[in-house]
């Protein structure tokens, strides 16, 4: 990437950030890779965020948050309605009220609120997920929060759903984890 494409790149993610987004994130990964994924996009735990769960099958929750922030903690909620097998309707009904009782007084600060959709390995069906999590998208931006969906399946097979979302993340193992993003044009591959 020149200078001036990590500049767009810095500056797209940044709007994303600002204006509350949905993305895909894919690949056929380890779980310590997707679980990498998972904790790196629910935001530093340095910050004042708050973090919504969505987890499927026998994803432990732990494994999904940043260090030093625990799935009981205040501004934590988790949701196992499953988004493999679980109706769409149901699930982002259960994450709006997840999103509306961890709202601070005074409204979400942009990029405050992390939401992650995360999907048992390499199961479920891919277009159920997919719905699930563009339902649960329309209300992360709501909240100008930034969430995002992990389907544990090859990128090819996730691009056919990748519509639906506002940006996607292709993650691949070569052996460390790497990360190629698609906003305008895809990145090339850096280490996550």
């Amino acid at each position: 990437m020149t200078g001036g494409d990590h500049r767009s790149f810095v500056t797209r993610l940044d709007a994303l950030k600002t204006d509350g987004c949905s993305l895909l994130v894919s690949g056929d990964v380890s779980s310590y890779a997707g679980h990498a994924a998972t904790r790196r996009l629910m935001g530093a735990p340095t910050e004042s965020r708050r973090r919504v769960l969505v987890l499927g099958g026998d994803v432990p929750a732990g494994h999904c948050l940043p260090g030093g922030v625990a799935p009981t903690d205040d501004h934590v909620a988790v949701v196992d309605d499953g988004p493999d097998t679980a109706d769409p309707t149901d699930v982002a009904a259960d994450v709006s009220d997840a999103v509306t009782a961890l709202e601070p007084d005074a409204g979400y600060d942009p990029g405050q609120l992390r939401v992650g959709v995360v999907t048992t390995d390499r199961g479920g069906d891919v277009d159920v997920v997919a719905r699930t999590a563009r339902s649960v998208g329309d209300r992360v931006r709501d909240a100008n929060g930034m969430g995002h969906c992990r389907l544990h399946v090859a990128s090819d097979d996730a691009h056919a759903v990748a519509g639906g979302f506002d940006a996607h993340l292709e993650l691949r193992e070569t052996p460390h984890v790497q990360q190629r993003w698609h906003l305008d044009e895809p990145t090339r591959w850096f280490d996550l």
